[in-house]
């Protein structure tokens, strides 16, 4: 769902954004953030609203970047840890927003089911 929500939002909107895909969110990805005034991470979610919910993230919804214990890992951070990374190493604060669409079928390789392809469709 993610990789055609990206293709989208590319072909709608390439020439006034940066669409990146990437399945796991690693420390490397702090460098393209800082580049940037916004950020959106997108992710499915099993559960909640319909078509997708939108949270803040990070200083701009709380004044603050919250302390976070940062356990590095080569392959996987949260979108927090990684804004913390980004202003504590890079000096720079993204606005950024969690964006959850909903998901239905959830099993590797057994491509967009017809609810989860509605859903992307509403999402831009």
């Amino acid at each position: 769902m993610g990789p055609w929500i990206a293709q989208e939002m590319q072909r709608r909107h390439g020439e006034r954004m940066t669409v990146q895909t990437d399945f796991q969110l690693g420390i490397e990805c702090c460098v393209d953030m800082a580049r940037h005034k916004v950020v959106l991470f997108l992710d499915a979610a099993r559960v909640g609203p319909e078509p997708f919910k939108v949270r803040q993230l990070g200083a701009a919804a709380s004044g603050s970047l919250p302390m976070i214990d940062v356990g590095f890992t080569t392959h996987l951070s949260s979108p927090e840890v990684l804004l913390a990374l980004c202003e504590s190493s890079l000096a720079a604060r993204p606005l950024a927003w969690l964006v959850g669409v909903r998901g239905y079928n959830f099993g590797g390789g057994e491509g967009t089911e017809q609810e989860s392809a509605a859903e992307c469709s509403r999402c831009h």
